[in-house]
């Protein structure tokens, strides 16, 4: 009886996350007011910072780019965090018009982060990767939030180049639908994580890194532990590709896992209410699907004598079977991506468990495009 009430709990849990609590953002939404900013004559200094571990292959694009943006008060800044291809020699053809922070040694993003800002002086920052291209406007769009001082950070919009695989399929899907949480929880002023690719934060508002905690997810929250707002902007859109290969998804999907688990367990006594609500729909539940699959997998196995288990075990066989099969054949039909898809991210989440149960955490990155 416990097993199978255990079983029962975990799937509605599952299906809460994802189904349910949108629902629930999506019916209490329907009594907060939309608020349009406009364009107003609004220009504060403003630091578009980059930053770049050995990006050769994309950093010149990325320069071109942030020179071409629509925004007069800009300063650019390149952070190169021990870069050890031409990155470095490719910037220095544009010192006259960047900032460049070379540092020696490769010490972690955020600590070369952390270190860049120390000497940068201005009102607003926008974090950037290397890789991500902005539209002209995208600036604009992020800073005309600020003019509302309750507003500490501005997310925007990251649309994903994909080739026609699984990996780029499941990415487009995945996206997509947080695009649409990112919507709803930017309606109550508590949107819960940003993208790496392009989000903007108050100068003053900026702690220090810690150097095992994605910045886009530790500086969103620490800005409404502090009070302030964080909200959505899908009109300040950067486009990215996606991870060339399932190997590099999943070791990219393990290290973020892995390094969010170190957020929640700094912060989680410092959220509270419709914060702690949101962290824990939207983030902490969706880290422990590995975990909560191998569960599932366990008990289906000790029930499957009986009928509705034996099938539920089957299913799970089938879904793995064919998440492994799409790996090795790699098929062109989208009929395959979302059984690929989601044991991709159970495998990915499982192996980001154990590594934080076990005391490993990342606090390099390293290039996996």
């Amino acid at each position: 009886m416990f097993l199978e009430i255990l079983f029962w709990l975990i799937i509605l849990t599952v299906i809460y996350s994802f189904v349910g609590y949108p629902a629930i953002l999506f019916f209490l939404s329907l009594f907060r007011k939309r608020e349009d900013i406009k364009f107003v004559d609004y220009l504060p200094k403003v630091t578009l910072l980059i930053s770049a571990f050995n990006e050769e292959k994309v950093i010149l694009g990325k320069i071109k780019n942030s020179l071409q943006l629509e925004y007069s008060n800009l300063e650019i800044a390149i952070v190169s965090d021990g870069s050890t291809d031409k990155t470095i020699e490719i910037c220095n053809q544009y010192t006259d018009k960047i900032k460049l922070f070379d540092f020696k040694e490769n010490q972690g993003k955020n600590a070369a982060l952390n270190q860049a800002l120390k000497e940068i002086d201005c009102d607003l920052v926008v974090f950037s990767d290397a890789n991500s291209i902005y539209n002209k406007d995208a600036v604009l769009q992020l800073v005309k939030h600020f003019q509302d001082e309750k507003i500490g950070c501005v997310n925007g919009r990251l649309h994903l180049i994909t080739d026609e695989d699984q990996i780029g399929n499941g990415e487009n899907i995945y996206w997509n639908y947080e695009n649409i949480l990112k919507s709803l929880e930017s309606r109550f002023g508590q949107l819960i994580s940003a993208n790496g690719a392009i989000f903007c934060a108050r100068r003053s508002l900026l702690n220090t890194m810690y150097n095992d905690i994605p910045n886009d997810f530790f500086i969103p929250i620490d800005i409404l532990t502090q009070g302030s707002k964080v909200i959505y902007e899908p009109n300040a859109k950067a486009y990215e590709k996606t991870a060339a290969t399932a190997e590099n998804e999943y070791k990219r999907k393990v290290r973020i896992i892995n390094r969010s688990f170190q957020l929640f367990l700094r912060y989680n006594n410092k959220m509270k209410g419709f914060l702690k609500f949101e962290f824990y729909s939207h983030k902490l539940i969706r880290w422990m699907i590995g975990v909560f699959a191998v569960i599932l997998l366990v008990i289906s196995a000790l029930l499957s004598s009986e009928t509705l288990y034996f099938i539920l075990l089957l299913c799970q066989i089938l879904l793995y079977t064919t998440g492994l099969m799409t790996y090795l054949v790699k098929p062109k039909s989208k009929f395959f991506t979302l059984p690929y898809y989601i044991s991709l991210i159970i495998l990915s989440s499982f192996k980001a468990f154990w590594d934080v149960i076990t005391g490993k955490t990342y606090s390099k990155w390293s290039n996996l495009r």
